[in-house]
């Protein structure tokens, strides 16, 4: 019987280190319009418009966060960013690089385990 597979399951060792993954959910097209249109918005000199989309995006890549066993620099394990997405201030560009690539569905066969 089909089942949509909607979320994926990506190794993140090269931002995490061994055994860390992160469980995401795809976004939809509708989705994706709207991230494209406050995106483009953001994009003026409104720095109140740019710190809004901030805020907004940063919770959209939170939500798509299904679960993670990612941890800090002490090795203690982050909260799961759906319950906390004030995580997100706290990561590094290369983590929240790696989240986009996985949420947006761009990974090669090798970074995706299903």
């Amino acid at each position: 019987m089909p089942g949509r597979k909607n979320t994926v399951r990506c190794v993140s060792e090269e931002v995490q280190g061994d055994d860390s993954f992160v469980i995401v959910r795809r976004v939809t097209v509708k989705e994706m319009q709207e991230v494209n249109m406050r995106r483009r918005e953001a994009e003026g000199d409104d720095p109140d418009v740019a710190t809004s989309f901030y805020s907004w995006y940063a919770n959209f890549v939170c939500q798509h966060v299904a679960s993670w066993n990612w941890v800090d620099d002490e090795e203690a394990p982050l909260p799961q960013p759906k319950d906390a997405p004030e995580i997100y201030d706290s990561l590094t560009t290369a983590e929240i690089s790696f989240l986009d690539h996985a949420i947006f569905g761009n990974q090669t066969p090798d970074e995706a385990k299903n």
